[in-house]
């Protein structure tokens, strides 16, 4: 029950403090023993706690700008690009501008009951946000956020309970991502690095192509029935499903092509270069998408076991700065070994005997996932 909560503000119960960045040309600012956090490296951060950073400050760094020292056990907050991400820090820490920290009252509020307190409210701080480039919340905004607090008691237990939820997530998330080394590692040891099979042009033996995107002036054309894959959506080990759809008649007047099922997909710039996926459904792809079409002597499995292990060799061949273009050529052109078929079909079982177990593991995980959320919810609604 919610009857001993009280409602408050975030600015009444934590200071809140902005970052800032020492000039960077100036060598002496950097370097130094304060850990100087920014927003990216919080997208990535596996728990609650950071404890180190990948620049770091002088003191004469942390004199020459805005940038306040935050204490331990203060809550990061990222304000812009993107807004909500949160983490506690283990030792004294600076920030850059994209944040809007807070140090708690520890009389009244618990830090671990405030990281996840705006981790649940993210979409909320979110729709707070404003400006043209891009959305940013400021911090007379966040010291009006309204929130409801529990007693202390009842905070820390609350955080107990969440953290315990959020270990066995990300258990499950390692779980998962051992299935993907456990296949790696059935490849490496069938076919080592290919020395003893004969070897071929990829081009020679698997048909390619790409695909293409219908003309975005005609809205029409994204109303439809046919599955479009684009670059980013390569994440993952099967693509069953997809963002956008496209009609008939987007597919027709454009280089978009359908391709069946089993075909195998490669990402050859965006985000996810490099990564390799296999089609579940009949699905057309966008440009940034290679298909590769198996054949009687190249299976699907091994194909995807393949490209999978040729993904840094991949990469370094790509042209391209900031981001690496791996183009159809490269692809085409790679060497690969030619495994007998019958030695390619004992891989397709393995993996397929994998794959069942991974499934298991992933329904596991979205049940966990789904207890999460509806943990989060009832905890902030008093029901835990």
């Amino acid at each position: 029950m919610k009857t001993a909560w009280v409602r408050t503000t975030l600015g009444e119960i934590a200071e809140i403090v902005s970052g800032a960045t020492p000039k960077t040309s100036v060598g002496e600012y950097w370097g130094g023993g304060i850990p100087w956090v920014t927003p990216k490296e919080l997208s990535g951060l596996e728990g609650s706690s950071i404890a180190s950073t990948e620049r770091t400050l002088t003191d004469a760094g942390l004199r020459s700008c805005a940038a306040s020292l935050l204490p331990p056990q203060s809550v990061l907050l990222s304000s812009r690009a993107p807004i909500g991400l949160v983490a506690i820090n283990d030792v004294p820490m600076a920030t850059n501008q994209g944040f809007k920290s807070l140090v708690p009252d520890d009389d009244r509020v618990d830090a671990k009951f405030l990281y996840w307190w705006l981790r649940s409210h993210r979409a909320r701080l979110e729709a707070m946000g404003n400006g043209a480039t891009f959305k940013e919340v400021s911090k007379k905004v966040v010291d009006g956020v309204a929130i409801d607090l529990p007693p202390t008691e009842e905070q820390r237990r609350i955080g107990v309970v969440l953290d315990a939820a959020e270990a066995l997530r990300l258990k499950r998330r390692r779980a998962l991502a051992m299935f993907d080394d456990l296949a790696q590692a059935i490849f490496v040891d069938m076919f080592g690095d290919g020395s003893e099979w004969p070897t071929g042009v990829l081009g020679d033996h698997v048909p390619t192509t790409s695909g293409g995107t219908p003309s975005r002036s005609r809205p029409d054309y994204f109303r439809g029935h046919i599955p479009w894959v684009k670059s980013g959506e390569l994440g993952v080990e099967l693509v069953t499903a997809t963002g956008e759809a496209i009609t008939d008649q987007a597919l027709a007047n454009s280089s978009a092509k359908l391709m069946p099922v089993g075909t195998v997909l490669l990402a050859m710039y965006g985000a996810t270069v490099g990564e390799a996926a296999v089609l579940g459904i009949e699905a057309a792809t966008n440009q940034a998408v290679c298909c590769l079409s198996p054949t009687k002597s190249v299976s699907g499995a091994y194909l995807l076991g393949l490209l999978r292990s040729r993904k840094d060799d991949l990469i370094c061949r790509a042209a391209g700065g900031a981001q690496p273009n791996i183009s159809q050529a490269i692809i085409r052109g790679l060497e690969i070994p030619l495994a007998p078929i019958l030695v390619q079909a004992k891989y397709a079982e393995r993996i397929a005997a994998i794959d069942k177990l991974r499934s298991v593991a992933s329904s596991s995980a979205a049940e966990i996932d789904t207890l999460f959320a509806s943990l989060r919810q009832r905890a902030f609604r008093g029901e835990l």
